[in-house]
């Protein structure tokens, strides 16, 4: 009764290699689940955050600005740039306005000067 099976070389070679795989698959995930809990172990947890925000919270409110105090002088930097802007715009076709009309008014000024001119000097 203590019959031990026969295994054949073709079939010993195939479990040698299925326990070759397996102890690699083993291995692998050995690898796996030790990085897994090294990152786990860097990680802090919801509690520790917390206590850590509240242990810090008046330094950070002391020394830090606040964003939405940075959000409002920022939408009033906006506003007034934009505003500053428009006006620069306008205040710069007002310029070119004036300067042409400068322009026109000299001209005319000088041709009606040549136009004397040339009449004195006609009469003459």
């Amino acid at each position: 009764m203590n019959e031990k099976p026969e295994v054949s070389a073709k079939e010993f070679g195939a479990l040698e290699a299925d326990v070759r795989h397996i102890k690699e698959s083993v291995d692998k995930h050995t690898t796996t689940l030790e990085r897994i809990e090294n990152i786990a172990q860097a990680n802090v947890t919801q509690a520790q955050l917390k206590t850590y925000i509240a242990e810090h919270e008046k330094e950070s409110e002391e020394k830090y600005v606040k964003r939405t105090e940075i959000e409002g002088v920022m939408n009033f930097w906006s506003l007034v740039t934009s505003n500053l802007a428009k006006l620069f715009a306008i205040a710069l076709v007002g310029l070119a306005i004036y300067a042409t009309n400068n322009l026109i008014q000299q001209n005319k000024a000088v041709t009606e000067l040549q136009e004397e001119v040339q009449q004195t000097v006609r009469r003459k």
